[in-house]
């Protein structure tokens, strides 16, 4: 991401084409790394919480380039547990 995003400041029309995805990219990772913050500060509280499988779920899917759920052998049992996680929040 990084020779691409140097590329878009230094080549605009380069930057005018592929601004809005690097943005979005960048955003996903930002995302990304709070959620994880918040599930170490979480666990580290003693509190039972699913944010652990909610950051592992979004970074799969949004962060990690050619994600299959069907190929991740924990997809079912991660999906199950925020489910039953949401059950907390109510």
């Amino acid at each position: 991401l990084s020779d691409r995003a140097a590329r878009s400041v230094t080549q605009p029309d380069y930057g005018a084409v592929h601004f809005r995805r690097q943005l979005t990219k960048l955003a996903r990772i930002f995302q990304a790394a709070r959620l994880l913050v918040e599930a170490d500060e979480e666990q580290k509280l003693g509190l039972e919480t699913c944010k652990s499988d909610v950051a592992a779920f979004f970074i799969r899917r949004h962060v990690v380039g050619g994600y299959r759920p069907e190929d991740d052998p924990e997809f079912e049992a991660r999906v199950d547990r925020i489910v039953a996680g949401e059950r907390w929040n109510d």
